[in-house]
């Protein structure tokens, strides 16, 4: 006599493993479509994600009146954009050097340092046994 719980148990799992292998199957080609519009996207494929152009930044002077700076290769270009029109407004534009932030340098004093680190040391290998404050003379 065949036992009917076993027959169902195994055609249930086979049943869902099959849904699991089509549902990885298709996730997989959304996520290889995905990858091939990005790589067009970037316009090399060659090297993904080589840009040559980009905008560098958009000054909005209305809601539909925008002017655009856009560097394609080395150059850098001025464009006045609309709903419906485009104008190239420069050729070439120099950029400023990007200030670069300050860097603050702090300086320690190495005998401070070593006696910081000694203390730390000791501490870690026996503990309560460094209370001492004052320095040794």
């Amino acid at each position: 006599m065949p036992d009917l719980l076993s027959d169902s148990t195994f055609s249930a799992g086979w049943e869902l493993f099959i849904v699991l292998l089509k549902l990885a199957i298709v996730l997989g080609l959304i996520y290889a479509v995905f990858a091939i519009l990005q790589r067009i996207k970037g316009g090399n494929f060659g090297q993904p994600g080589f840009k040559r152009m980009a905008v560098v930044e958009t000054l909005y002077l209305t809601p539909k009146q925008k002017l655009h700076l856009v560097r394609v290769g080395e150059k850098v270009m001025m464009i006045g954009a609309t709903d419906e029109n485009l104008s190239l407004l420069s050729g070439e534009v120099v950029l400023p050097p990007e200030p670069v932030p300050p860097i603050e340098i702090k300086t320690a004093n190495p005998t401070e340092y070593l006696k910081n680190s000694l203390v730390h040391f000791l501490k870690q290998i026996l503990p309560g046994s460094v209370t001492r404050s004052k320095p040794m003379e």
